[in-house]
C-alpha cells in the first residue's frame, strides 16, 4: 500500500493557484513562487479502532443543537458542556437521555440517541448524531459517556 502524502505543491502566479489536477483558484499569497502546503484531515479518527463500551462514564449535557431543529435528525450536530479536562477525545460516543417522569416508579432514563464526539475543546464538545431512537433532544438534555477510545 503506498503511503498518502501529507504535503501539495502549490505554484502561484499573479495570485492564482495551480495545484495538480485542479482548477485555478484564488490564492491568498500575492508573490509569485512555489509553495509547499500541508494537508491532511485533522478530525478523521485512526482506521480499525473503535470505542469500547464503559459503565460509568462523563455525565455531561447538551449545550447547544445547530440550527435548533423541531425534530433532530442523524447527523445533526451539537455541543457538549463536558471538556477535553473531564477526559473525552475524539470518537467517544455518547448516550442522549430522556428522564422519565415521575409515575412512582424507579425506572432509569431513557436513551434517545447515540453521538459521536467530532471535537474536544477547552470550552466544550461538538458530536454528531448517529442513531436515534426516539425524538424529543432538546438542549440541557442529559448525556453521558458510554463508549471509550482506546
Amino acid at each position: 500500500m503506498r503511503p498518502i502524502s501529507t504535503r501539495t505543491h502549490i505554484a502561484v502566479v499573479a495570485g492564482l493557484a495551480l495545484t495538480a489536477g485542479s482548477a485555478l483558484a484564488q490564492a491568498p499569497v500575492e508573490r509569485p513562487g512555489t509553495y509547499t502546503v500541508k494537508r491532511g484531515d485533522t478530525l478523521r479518527m485512526p482506521s480499525n479502532v473503535f470505542p469500547g463500551r464503559i459503565d460509568f462514564g462523563v455525565s455531561t449535557r447538551i449545550s447547544w443543537i445547530y440550527a435548533d431543529p423541531k425534530l433532530t435528525g442523524v447527523g445533526g450536530a451539537l455541543i457538549l458542556s463536558a471538556t477535553g479536562a473531564q477526559g473525552l477525545v475524539s470518537g467517544d460516543q455518547v448516550t442522549l437521555r430522556r428522564p422519565r417522569p415521575e409515575s412512582g416508579a424507579d425506572l432509569p432514563d431513557e436513551d434517545l440517541a447515540v453521538a459521536q464526539v467530532t471535537r474536544v475543546t477547552p470550552w466544550g464538545t461538538s458530536a454528531v448524531i448517529l442513531s436515534l431512537q426516539d425524538a424529543g433532544i432538546v438542549a440541557g438534555m442529559k448525556a453521558q459517556v458510554t463508549a471509550k477510545m482506546p
